[in-house]
């Protein structure tokens, strides 16, 4: 409901003043500050914990997952907050010392079209991207927040003689059936669908091996647009 962001990032030399665990050398220090409602000192306490989440809508794994990669790659990551005047996150990162040459790549060309696309998608916020990007690409967009709903959407519209173009699965729902599951029973109904699979995690063995699961093409998220584009642009040519 408005407010604003503030990202700041400042090198960190071997010998300046670090956080414990983290072991002296040099780092680049990312700051994260908003003007929000702020995090209550019981929750800040908890807020990388698992599945721990104030969202009726959440799922507790966004920051336990930012703790995870950070702490992996020998950084630290805290938070501070003042309830009703905001929060700010310290992300430090070890420096390579490396600096890379800025180089000039082919810009990659981005193909729309037209066609009806069904993506099975929980997270509002990541269906609401997507929906944009469908848009501005020229197809038309239909969402389900579970599997059951996309099965049931997928066979009224192909009822009608309206079939969706293309499915866009989400690989886990929790609490729900997901693309795992749903792309069998849609393969039992409509085999010749054409079925892309997505998901944040790159080590599940279906994103490695999605052909054998049933699915044409991997999409991982967070989505990129010339990705998106291109996938559906390759499979709908077929």
């Amino acid at each position: 409901s408005g407010g604003s962001l503030r990202l700041g990032a400042v090198n960190v030399k071997p010998g300046d003043r670090l956080p414990e665990p983290l072991k002296t050398g040099g780092y680049v220090k990312i700051t994260v500050t908003d003007t929000g409602i702020g995090i209550p000192k019981g929750y800040l306490e908890r807020i990388f914990e698992p599945y721990f989440t104030t969202k009726s809508c959440g799922h507790g794994l966004g920051l336990s997952m930012t703790w995870s990669v950070i702490k992996n790659h020998g950084g630290h990551i805290s938070a501070s907050s003042v309830p009703g005047q905001g929060t700010s996150f310290e992300i430090y990162l070890p420096a390579t010392g490396r600096c890379l040459a800025m180089t000039a790549g082919a810009r990659q060309e981005i193909q729309g079209g037209s066609g009806r696309i069904l993506v099975l998608e929980d997270e509002e916020i990541v269906s609401k991207a997507i929906t944009r990007m469908l848009k501005e690409l020229g197809y038309s967009c239909e969402v389900a927040g579970n599997g059951e709903e996309a099965l049931r959407l997928y066979a009224e519209e192909e009822k009608k003689g309206k079939p969706f173009d293309l499915v866009i699965m989400d690989l886990t729902i929790p609490g729900g059936m997901g693309g795992k599951e749903a792309i069998v029973k849609l393969c039992a109904i409509a085999p010749k669908a054409k079925v892309v699979v997505s998901s944040g995690y790159s080590d599940e063995p279906v994103m490695a091996d999605f052909i054998n699961y049933g699915f044409d093409a991997v999409l991982p998220k967070p989505y990129k647009y010339e990705d998106l584009a291109a996938i559906i642009t390759r499979l709908l040519k077929k």
